[in-house]
């Protein structure tokens, strides 16, 4: 279905390209690096790396894995990623050779989600136990593991604040809640819970580029909206039909993305708080979300192996 469109001639809401066996299994994770490269990661085992069309970059198929892989972050400047898959091992990747130019072995359910901080100097991993784990990424070691004391809840989605000098990372649980923590002082800053937490596991989590706004997505069919600096719930959008599996927001804060497994991919308008489109034409769940550099485009990955490229500005 490469170029299919699911909108009327002039709109600005179109797929442009797709793929429908980008991989052998589902799609968990895509992320879209500085220097126009789409990376995805599948429960096939593979991380693979693509141009805007969807062309794969020059055959990259990245194999080594053990078991599905689960998470994938980028580094700044589009040359590296860190990988995490079911068995808890954390691969690095160099983008141009394809070679891994080290690893990570957590240790059994240690390293479900991770995440790049600014400047990608840590790395943080979500852990099965409950902990969200803060390494140095250039030297590969544990600085700290951090907890709220509720052990147990399996740690779903991780994500750095953009403000490195107040650095924080969120991590998602099971329960619903929310924990942020303070990452210079190793130490709990906010927990959203309670009634303010999901009412079913969050599965994704995302700051706002300006870092006031941390967004979420759950099993509860809601995306979340809270501020940061004020500790409160904002407002909570609804609109899926099943549940909301991950969340990205645009480039310039005004979009918000996410993908369901409703199949569907909405965009927010986060001035309105209103969905702006829907497109509707993926054929399993989405999985993963991700933004272009300049806004204007949106890659989806799909648990039937399929990936999207949808243009949104």
């Amino acid at each position: 279905f490469e170029g299919t469109m699911t909108t009327i001639e002039g709109s600005q809401f179109q797929t442009i390209h797709g793929k429908e066996h980008a991989h052998q299994d589902g799609i968990w994770s895509v992320v879209w690096t500085t220097n126009n490269k789409i990376i995805s990661g599948s429960v096939d085992e593979t991380v693979k790396v693509w141009d805007t069309a969807l062309n794969s970059d020059q055959g990259k198929s990245f194999e080594g894995h053990r078991l599905g892989v689960v998470s994938v972050a980028v580094n700044t400047e589009g040359t590296w990623c860190a990988c995490s898959s079911i068995d808890s091992v954390i691969r690095f990747w160099d983008l141009e050779t394809g070679e891994t130019s080290a690893s990570i072995d957590e240790g059994a359910l240690e390293a479900w989600s991770l995440a790049l901080s600014p400047h990608d100097k840590f790395l943080a991993t979500g852990a099965q136990r409950g902990a969200v784990n803060i390494w140095d990424a250039e030297a590969k070691k544990k600085m700290a593991s951090l907890t709220h004391g509720s052990r147990g809840s399996f740690v779903m989605s991780v994500a750095f604040s953009p403000l490195v000098d107040q650095l924080q990372v969120a991590g998602s649980s099971k329960d619903g809640s929310i924990a942020v923590y303070d990452v210079q002082a190793e130490t709990l800053d906010h927990r959203f819970s309670d009634n303010d937490a999901h009412s079913m596991p969050v599965r994704s989590v995302a700051y706002s580029p300006d870092g006031r706004l941390l967004y979420s997505a759950s099993d509860d069919m809601r995306i979340h909206l809270y501020d940061v600096r004020c500790k409160s719930l904002v407002c909570s959008l609804s609109g899926h039909a099943s549940w909301a599996l991950s969340v990205a927001p645009s480039p310039n804060g005004y979009g918000l993305a996410s993908g369901s497994s409703d199949n569907q991919v909405k965009i927010w308008d986060m001035r309105s708080r209103e969905c702006l489109h829907c497109f509707a034409d993926h054929k399993d769940q989405v999985w993963s979300v991700a933004y272009s550099p300049d806004g204007a485009s949106l890659a989806a990955g799909v648990d039937d192996g399929s990936l999207h490229v949808h243009q949104v500005a």
